[in-house]
């Protein structure tokens, strides 16, 4: 995620009085965050202004558009 976007959108929550405690505990370690993001590979999520279901949406998106998944076998099930 582009530094300058992820700036904005704190300084908009601040503005807004909704910037939540999470977002004030993590202000100061954002770049420590952001290099274990990059040391295990892990993709940042915008849920600015999404519902939970839109951010599952997005993540299931971008797996699926990185890392197609090969059909899995059909296992029977013993129905007794």
């Amino acid at each position: 995620m582009d530094e300058r976007v992820r700036q904005e959108r704190l300084r908009r929550r601040t503005e807004l009085g909704t910037l939540s405690s999470w977002q004030r505990r993590e202000g100061p370690n954002a770049a420590e965050s952001s290099r274990v993001y990059r040391a295990f590979g892990l993709l940042r999520v915008d849920g600015t202004d999404r519902t939970p279901d839109e951010v599952a949406r997005s993540i299931a998106d971008t797996v699926r558009s990185s890392a197609p998944i090969a059909p899995r076998k059909a296992i029977p099930h013993d129905r007794k």
